[in-house]
C-alpha cells in the first residue's frame, strides 16, 4: 500500500508526479497554440491562394460570357438581321476570341423565317479553320435541349454542367448561353439564344498550380456536384462529390458538398477523398457559373515540422526526468536516514523502553529539532509513566472508595419489599438509582407506633460524594428526632436547623416528609420545597399536592408549615424527585410532570410494585438511551385498611353512668371523644356515635320516665376487631326503638314535615348495628359502629 512506503518514496513520487504534471501541461499548451497558430496561417494561405484561383478561373469565364452577351445585344438591337449577317458576327467573334471554341446563334421556331421552324447558325474551330453549320433539320430540334430551353426558360443566361465533346477530341467543354428578346406589344419575347462553347483544358493548368506541402492539391466540381478537375484523372466527369462521400462513409464530405454547390465558403475537417489520412478542405465558389473550387492538404504534413520539434522536446524532457529521478532519490535518502533511526528508536520508547538511546543529530535544521523534542519527549513520558502509574493507583483506591460508599448509601435506606409483612393497612415501594456511583437523593420510612407510619423523600442540591454524605446526614437527624417524641413541624424545624449549621458548601435538600394514620387513612406532612407529591384516588383521580411555599433544608434557620390530607382505602400517594419529570431524551425534551401524571391515572389500582417499576420503564423508553443526568427516586404508598390503635393501659370495656338530666350529655360527649382518641378511631365515626347517642339518650329523658325523680342511665363502650359496640341501658318505660316506623314526609322540606321520628332514622342510617331487648326491668339498646 502506499501509505506503508517510506518518506524517501513518497517525496521522490510527489515531486516527480508534480513536476510531470507541471511539464505536461506546459507541453500540451505549447502544442495545442502553436498547433493553432501553424493552422490558422496554413488556412489563411489557402483561403487566399483558392481565392486568388476563383478570380483567375472567374476572369476568363467572365471574358468568354462577355461575348455571347456582345453577340445577343447585336441581334437584339437589329444591327444584325439577316443571315449573312448574323453568320458573319459568329464568325468574327470566333476568330477573335481564340479560347472559343465554338459559337451559335439559334432562333426561336418560325420567327426567323414565317415559313422556316428551325433556324440555327453554329460556327466551330476545326484545324485552325472556322467552319459553319446550319441547323434546319427536324433530327436536331436544339429547343428542347438545355443549352437553349434553359436560359429561354429562366429569360436570363446560365452556363451548363460542363460535358465531353465527343466530336471535338474528346474535351470538356461548358456552354455559356444567353436570350435575345424583341419587345412586342410592350414586352420582352424570347426570339433565340446565343451561346459559346469553352474548352475547359485550361482550368486543369490553373487548378493543378495550387501546391501546399507536398501533397496538397485543388479540385473543381460544377454545380450539381460533378468533378470538373482533380489530379486523379479517373474521377473527372466520372465521380461527384457526393459518390465520394458515400463510397468514404464521410458524412461531413457529403454536408461540405451541400455547401459547395449552395454557392458558400469555409474550412473543415475530413478523413480525405479516397484515403484515411486526415485532411483539411477550404472551398469558395465560382459566383459566374455556380461551380466550387476546393483546396486540400493533408494535416501529418502540415504538422510535421511541429512534431518533430516537441518529439526532440519529449526526448530531452525525458532525460532530465530520469536525472531528477536520481537527485531526488540520492539526496531523500540522505535527508531521510536521521527520521529513520529516529523512528526505529521510537518503536522501542512506543514498548515502553524510556531509556533507549536516541541518534545523535549535530544540525540544527528541522531534523535536529526533531530529535530534540523526542528527547524531551522521552523525559517527559518517562515521568508521565511514573506519574501515570501512581495516579491509577490512586484511582483505583477512589473507585473501590466509592463502590463501599455506594453499597453504604444502598444499604442505610429501605430495600427489602413490603418491608412489614405482617401489616395489611397499606402497600408501599420505593427505588433509587443514582446518576453516579454515589447520588444526593434519599428516600426513607418507618413506623413510629402502631398506627403512625412515617415516610420522607428528598433531594439533595448536587451529585456525587458530598450529596450522599448530606443525604445520610439527612436520614440520620429523621430518625433522630422522630425518637424525641416532637411535633412534625418542631421535627423540620429541628432538622434545618442543624443542617444550616456550619454548612460552608452550602449544601442543601429539599424533603418532603408526611405521617401517615393507619386507623383513618390521614396523612400530616410538611414540604420543605420538594416536588409535591401527586394523590391517585381509588377511581383513577389523578391529583397534584399543591406547591409548598417552604424553603429546602439546609439554607437558613426559619419555621415551616404542616398540611393534613386524608387517603380513602384504595388511594395513594406518590412522592418522587426532580431526576423523574427533568429525565431528558435524545431529542432535549423533558420527562415533565404531564407525562408522569397519565401514566399514573392509567396504572391506578395496581400495586405498589407494578406502578413504581412501570413509571422506572417509562421514563427509559422515554429517554432512548440517553444518559442519566440526575438521581431518579419514586416512592410510592397505597392506602388498603384502617387499623385500630391498641394503646398500653386501655383494656376492658370502658364504663360511664349519667344521670337523667341534659346537661350530662356534654360529658357523654367527652367521654367518647376521649376513648376515639385513645382508640385511634376517626373524628368523623366519633362524630356519628356522638349523634345517635346523644339522640338516644335526649328520647329517653324526655319520654321514659314516668316521675320527675332522679334515674340513673348507664353507657359501656368495649371495642371488638375493627369495631366498638356501645351499651346503652336505662330503667325507664319499655320501648322498642325497632319498632318505631321511619317518617314517610323524609322527601317534604322542614317546614311541611311533622316532628319527630328522625333520631331512630338517623340510629338506623349512621350506626352498622342497632339491636334493643328488656332485660331485667331494663330498656339495653346495643349500637354497633365498623371502624
Amino acid at each position: 500500500m502506499f501509505q506503508n512506503r517510506g518518506l524517501a518514496f513518497k517525496l521522490t513520487f510527489f515531486i516527480l508526479s508534480c513536476c510531470t504534471a507541471i511539464f505536461a501541461v506546459i507541453f500540451l499548451y505549447n502544442y495545442e497554440t502553436s498547433r493553432q497558430i501553424i493552422l490558422d496561417k496554413v488556412m489563411e494561405n489557402a483561403k487566399n491562394l483558392t481565392t486568388s484561383k476563383t478570380h483567375q478561373i472567374e476572369k476568363v469565364l467572365l471574358a468568354a460570357g462577355k461575348i455571347s452577351e456582345n453577340i445577343a445585344t447585336c441581334i437584339e438591337s437589329g444591327a444584325v438581321s439577316t443571315e449573312e449577317g448574323i453568320r458573319e458576327l459568329l464568325r468574327s467573334s470566333l476568330a477573335a476570341n481564340r479560347e472559343i471554341c465554338g459559337v451559335c446563334a439559334a432562333y426561336e421556331p418560325y420567327t426567323f423565317k414565317k415559313d422556316e421552324k428551325y433556324f440555327s447558325i453554329y460556327c466551330f474551330n476545326a484545324n485552325n479553320t472556322i467552319e459553319t453549320v446550319f441547323i434546319e433539320k427536324k433530327t436536331y430540334q436544339y429547343f428542347f435541349l438545355d443549352w437553349y430551353q434553359i436560359p429561354r426558360e429562366l429569360g436570363r443566361s446560365h452556363w451548363s454542367a460542363p460535358y465531353y465533346d465527343e466530336k471535338g477530341g474528346n474535351t470538356i467543354i461548358t456552354t455559356y448561353s444567353v436570350p435575345f428578346f424583341e419587345n412586342k406589344d410592350g414586352k420582352k419575347i424570347v426570339r433565340g439564344v446565343v451561346s459559346i462553347d469553352i474548352s475547359l483544358s485550361w482550368l486543369d493548368k490553373i487548378v493543378s498550380s495550387i501546391n501546399i506541402f507536398n501533397s496538397g492539391y485543388g479540385f473543381l466540381i460544377s454545380n450539381n456536384g460533378m468533378i470538373v478537375t482533380h489530379p486523379q484523372k479517373e474521377f473527372i466527369m466520372n465521380e461527384s462529390i457526393f459518390s465520394i462521400a458515400e463510397e468514404g462513409r464521410d458524412p461531413q464530405l457529403r454536408e461540405t458538398g451541400r455547401k459547395m454547390i449552395a454557392g458558400e465558403s469555409g474550412f473543415f475537417r475530413s478523413q480525405g477523398v479516397g484515403g484515411d489520412r486526415n485532411r483539411w478542405f477550404f472551398f469558395a465558389p465560382l459566383s459566374s457559373c455556380g461551380w466550387s473550387l476546393a483546396a486540400i492538404f493533408l494535416e501529418d504534413e502540415l504538422f510535421s515540422d511541429l512534431n518533430r520539434l516537441f518529439t526532440k522536446l519529449a526526448i530531452i524532457a525525458l532525460a532530465g526526468f530520469i536525472a531528477l529521478f536520481t537527485f531526488i532519490i540520492f539526496f531523500s535518502k540522505r535527508f531521510t536516514r536521521p527520521l529513520r533511526e529516529l523512528a526505529e528508536a521510537t518503536k522501542f520508547i512506543g514498548g515502553g523502553d524510556f531509556d533507549v538511546t536516541l541518534p545523535v543529530q549535530y544540525s540544527n535544521d528541522e531534523i535536529g529539532k526533531l530529535n530534540g523534542a523526542f528527547a524531551t519527549m522521552q523525559k517527559a513520558l518517562k515521568e508521565y509513566i511514573i506519574n501515570l502509574k501512581n495516579t491509577t493507583l490512586v484511582k483505583e483506591r477512589i473507585e473501590s472508595e466509592l463502590k463501599v460508599a455506594h453499597d453504604i448509601q444502598m444499604g442505610i435506606i429501605p430495600k427489602s419489599f413490603p418491608p412489614y409483612p405482617d401489616r395489611s393497612e397499606f402497600d408501599i415501594y420505593a427505588i433509587l438509582e443514582p446518576a453516579k456511583e454515589v447520588g444526593g437523593d434519599l428516600y426513607d420510612f418507618f413506623l413510629i407506633d402502631d398506627t403512625r407510619f412515617c415516610f420522607a423523600v428528598g433531594d439533595v442540591a448536587g451529585k456525587g460524594v458530598p450529596a450522599s454524605l448530606f443525604m445520610a446526614i439527612t436520614r440520620t437527624l429523621l430518625h433522630a428526632k422522630f425518637s424525641r417524641s416532637l411535633k412534625l413541624a418542631r421535627i423540620v424545624e429541628s432538622i434545618n436547623e442543624d443542617l444550616s449549621t456550619n454548612n460552608e458548601n452550602t449544601l442543601f435538600v429539599t424533603f418532603f416528609v408526611g405521617i401517615l394514620d393507619t386507623s383513618d387513612g390521614s396523612i400530616e406532612y410538611c414540604n420543605a420545597g420538594h416536588n409535591p407529591p401527586f394523590v391517585v384516588r381509588s377511581n383513577g383521580d389523578v391529583e397534584q399536592m399543591p406547591m409548598s411555599k417552604d424553603i429546602p433544608l439546609g439554607i437558613t434557620t426559619r419555621q415551616f408549615s404542616v398540611g393534613n390530607m386524608s387517603l380513602g382505602i384504595g388511594d395513594s400517594i406518590f412522592l418522587y424527585t426532580d431526576g423523574v419529570t427533568e429525565a431528558v431524551s435524545n431529542q432535549n425534551k423533558f420527562y415533565g410532570e404531564e407525562r408522569l401524571k397519565t401514566i399514573l391515572k392509567n396504572t391506578a389500582g395496581r400495586a405498589s410494585k407494578d406502578i413504581v417499576c412501570e413509571v422506572l420503564a417509562d421514563i427509559k423508553a422515554f429517554a432512548e438511551g440517553a444518559e442519566q443526568s440526575d438521581d431518579i427516586t419514586e416512592l410510592q404508598i397505597k392506602f388498603l385498611a384502617r387499623t385500630i390503635k391498641k394503646m398500653a393501659g386501655i383494656t376492658g370495656d370502658k364504663k360511664l353512668a349519667i344521670k337523667n338530666r341534659i346537661d350530662e350529655l356534654t360529658r357523654l360527649a367527652s367521654f367518647i371523644e376521649e376513648i376515639g382518641d385513645k382508640w385511634g378511631i376517626s373524628k368523623k365515626a366519633v362524630t356519628d356515635i356522638n349523634v345517635c347517642m346523644e339522640e338516644l339518650i335526649v328520647n329517653t329523658i324526655s319520654y321514659g320516665y314516668p316521675d320527675a325523680g332522679e334515674h340513673e342511665i348507664e353507657i359501656g363502650v368495649s371495642l371488638e376487631e375493627r369495631a366498638i359496640k356501645i351499651r346503652i341501658a336505662d330503667d325507664g318505660r319499655e320501648f322498642d326503638p325497632l319498632k318505631a316506623s321511619a317518617p314517610d314526609d323524609l322527601d317534604k322540606s322542614l317546614m311541611e314535615r311533622e316532628i319527630g321520628g328522625l333520631g331512630i332514622h338517623f340510629v338506623n342510617n349512621l350506626m352498622d348495628g342497632f339491636t334493643y331487648e328488656r332485660a331485667g326491668g331494663k330498656n339495653i339498646v346495643t349500637l354497633t359502629k365498623n371502624i
